[in-house]
């Protein structure tokens, strides 16, 4: 006679565990038609658990495809290097755009000076309490604004005669030289660009000059630093040629957890609106038009577009690509709540922000950085837009329509000669300053020509 035992309670207790987590296995695993999961109901979580595989290869793509970084590779390979020479410059201050261009240009002046050493730059902060005040007098590293790690891997790849230092060697008392001066013989500047070198192949020579009558002698033990102080807009992009134009600028990248909150914001954006947004390569058809409305009080005292010309210029462009939806950017909350009001008035238009977009700990991230910082994730925003709309005084808009503007056939063909400037189409005067299929900025035709011509995308 069989002896029957009744299940202990760990026994029963066991098989309802393992029953348990065979039913979760199948739900999450045997649905792989269910991409999101709203979770909103417990606490610490956001509404949609963020898609990891569409933030990774949104993270692995840009707009203008891979990384190519062999026209700086040959740059260098070119230049004469000078050992014991160690370059610097000031730290630059105010929105990306400007500082984007002084750290470019400070690394494109080095490297036509042959400096073997290269001191990277710290970054003046704004008043955040007052934005027209684009510096507190504080500075803080590299990483404020930029991948470190990136821009020392892209020059030791290109330029490994051309050490990256974190800071200034001790003992060395920098000699200051304005990158200018050194072409000073009757002030050698394009006489409608004034900040921009006229001729830029003569500078190393003048350079060459200039350093022997500082009377040291360089050599692998002796050393001088000489800072270039903060070279915006000096370096005129068309003598490089235009594969260098189109690529140099992406040296700098920025930091990590700015880009996935950009991926983030565009996952959200993308299940709430765009189910069928790609975050692959190139511009997007069918996405968001992306609005700069630069309004907030340093714009305001600077003479921009008033509200009223830009809001009204980003609805029209908006309705004109049939894109439904208006990722917005603004320093003035007011301006914003009143824009999205505007869209939704004229043409249904719906407008969204980052701010509407991240939750819990990505908001909470957001809202630790500074402005500026902040401005990071629109700038990415902006720049994977189906469709630009920002002002022609704004360096921050002139870097992401020059950067889309490498993927235009307005005006030039793909790859050819006519990346800066010369390959935008006119603007309607009063209207646009320049356009092309990708991009418009609102401005008077021809009053900031210098940004086409020296800003890197």
């Amino acid at each position: 006679m069989a002896i029957i035992q009744k299940p202990t309670i760990l026994t029963l207790l066991a098989a309802f565990v393992f029953a348990s987590t065979a039913c979760l296995y199948l739900f999450w695993f045997g649905r792989p038609d269910i991409p999101d999961i709203e979770l909103s109901a417990i606490s610490g979580f956001s509404k949609i658990v963020p898609n990891e595989a569409f933030i990774q290869q949104w993270l692995a793509s840009e707009i203008d495809g891979d990384l190519n970084l062999k026209p700086l590779g040959e740059l260098c390979t070119r230049s004469n290097w000078t050992e014991g020479l160690i370059a610097s410059c000031g730290s630059p201050q105010g929105g990306v755009g400007n500082v984007r261009n002084v750290f470019l240009n400070c690394v494109r002046f080095a490297i036509e000076a042959g400096a073997t050493g290269f001191v990277i730059p710290r970054i003046r902060i704004r008043d955040e309490k007052d934005l027209t005040k684009l510096t507190t007098g504080n500075t803080l590293s590299f990483e404020y604004m930029f991948d470190r790690y990136h821009f020392h891997d892209a020059l030791r790849r290109t330029c490994p005669r051309m050490i990256t230092l974190d800071s200034v060697p001790k003992g060395l008392v920098p000699i200051t030289v304005d990158t200018q001066d050194i072409l000073k013989e009757g002030y050698e500047v394009d006489p409608e660009d004034i900040t921009l070198l006229a001729e830029p192949s003569k500078w190393r020579g003048k350079f060459d000059t200039w350093l022997t009558n500082q009377n040291v002698h360089l050599n692998t033990t002796t050393s001088i630093l000489i800072d270039l102080r903060t070279p915006l807009l000096r370096w005129p992009m068309a003598h490089d040629g235009p594969k260098f134009m189109q690529t140099f600028g992406r040296i700098l990248r920025f930091p990590p957890d700015i880009r996935r909150l950009a991926a983030t914001t565009t996952y959200t954006l993308s299940q709430k609106y765009l189910p069928k947004f790609s975050p692959g390569s190139g511009i997007p058809p069918d996405g968001y038009l992306g609005a700069h409305l630069r309004t907030a009080e340093d714009a305001i005292k600077a003479g921009w577009p008033s509200y009223e010309i830009q809001s009204a210029g980003y609805i029209a462009q908006a309705h004109a690509h049939n894109l439904s939806i208006i990722y917005v950017t603004s320093g003035s909350k007011d301006d914003m709540a009143r824009f999205k009001a505007d869209a939704f008035a004229s043409h249904k238009l719906t407008t969204v922000t980052k701010q509407e977009l991240l939750e819990g700990k990505d908001l909470e991230h957001l809202n630790s950085l500074t402005w500026d910082q902040q401005g990071l994730v629109d700038y990415e925003m902006l720049l994977r837009s189906s469709s630009f709309g920002g002002i022609d005084g704004s360096s921050f808009a002139w870097n992401i329509a020059l950067r889309r503007h490498i993927l235009s056939e307005e005006g030039r063909a793909v790859g050819g000669e006519g990346m800066g400037l010369e390959g935008f189409l006119a603007g309607e005067r009063g209207v646009s300053s320049v356009r092309d299929e990708f991009s418009d900025l609102r401005g008077e035709p021809g009053r900031n020509r210098f940004f086409g011509k020296g800003l890197w995308p």
